[in-house]
């Protein structure tokens, strides 16, 4: 396959131009988002949590100086976005955008098997922070995009080619996610945080094609009937920043024994990524014994949210 867009990359400068816009749009569309959420928990704030994670990794982007190269770029995406991370879907993202830098390290114009395999480790890096990856979330939407990437790749697609590829396969992972999540199809949405991963492609489209950004799926998916928010089993959220990096995954891509650890002693929606762990639990003695264990590495800061405040607002 050829084309004439065979030519064009993702330099810095676009790279930049692609988080300036993908935080615009998020603190637009963040409340939507937070609507659509209802897993793991009904808490309504997954938009939020993404746009707070990409504004902190866009303020890193900002004290670069000079004019700055594709690696520079993403990696001070992800180093903001590790450092401002916030809840489940926040997380996340910084781990994806962390493969996203490791992969394209050394990387000045992206060509189509470099954003394959960015892609590929994104999804990777994300899957193996999640202690019981779930499908039906953005793991799955990630996993799809990874794969749609790396067949074009392989056919030969150029970078314009790949990337309205990804976007498009992004868009139906989308709506797939309402079918294998049992929560997401009985309050008939979509995955809340998958869409903000959407939404944020959809941005890389636009500013790649040097295109005007349009159709947000949004659109589409927020006319479906939502869920009021009810009373969850999780109830209390735990992100704690350790003083060393117990976190580690083995060949086989598995979490490490400090989430597993945390699994046992009744955490869920269980996130690692280097220092900084999230943890959902049922009630304050759960709380209690989660942190007890996690002072055994050493807590550097700590934050807890009662996640029942946010459904009794809603």
């Amino acid at each position: 396959m050829s084309g004439p867009n065979q030519a064009i990359g993702l330099n810095g400068r676009l790279a930049a131009r692609w988080a300036r816009r993908a935080v615009d749009r998020l603190r637009k569309e963040r409340v939507e988002i937070d609507e659509l959420n209802v897993f793991p928990v009904p808490d309504g704030d997954t938009g939020t949590n993404m746009y707070h994670t990409l504004r902190a990794a866009y303020l890193a982007v900002e004290e670069l100086t000079g004019p700055v190269t594709l690696p520079q770029v993403v990696a001070a995406l992800a180093e903001g976005a590790g450092r401002g991370a916030r809840g489940n879907s926040g997380l996340i993202l910084a781990v994806a955008l962390q493969g996203v830098a490791d992969a394209l390290d050394g990387v000045t114009v992206a060509t189509p098997e470099a954003m394959a395999q960015a892609l590929e480790l994104a999804s990777a890096r994300a899957r193996q922070s999640v202690a019981r990856p779930v499908d039906g979330t953005m793991l799955t939407v990630l996993d799809a995009m990874a794969t749609e990437a790396a067949e074009k790749a392989e056919d030969g697609a150029n970078l314009i080619e790949l990337i309205s590829a990804v976007r498009l396969r992004s868009r139906s992972a989308l709506r797939e996610t309402t079918g294998q999540l049992p929560v997401l199809r009985e309050a008939e949405v979509v995955d809340a945080g998958s869409t903000g991963i959407v939404e944020l492609f959809d941005l890389l489209y636009a500013t790649v094609t040097g295109r005007t950004p349009q159709d947000s799926m949004l659109g589409e998916v927020t006319r479906s009937p939502r869920i009021v928010h009810q009373a969850s089993a999780d109830e209390l959220e735990i992100v704690a920043i350790l003083a060393s990096s117990p976190a580690s995954t083995d060949s086989e891509g598995t979490t490490s024994t400090l989430a597993e650890a945390l699994d046992e002693l009744g955490g869920t929606s269980i996130v690692i990524n280097g220092p900084k762990v999230h943890v959902h639990v049922a009630d304050e003695a759960t709380a209690v014994t989660v942190l007890d264990h996690l002072a055994g590495f050493g807590i550097v800061r700590l934050d807890m949210e009662d996640l029942r405040l946010h459904e009794e607002e809603g």
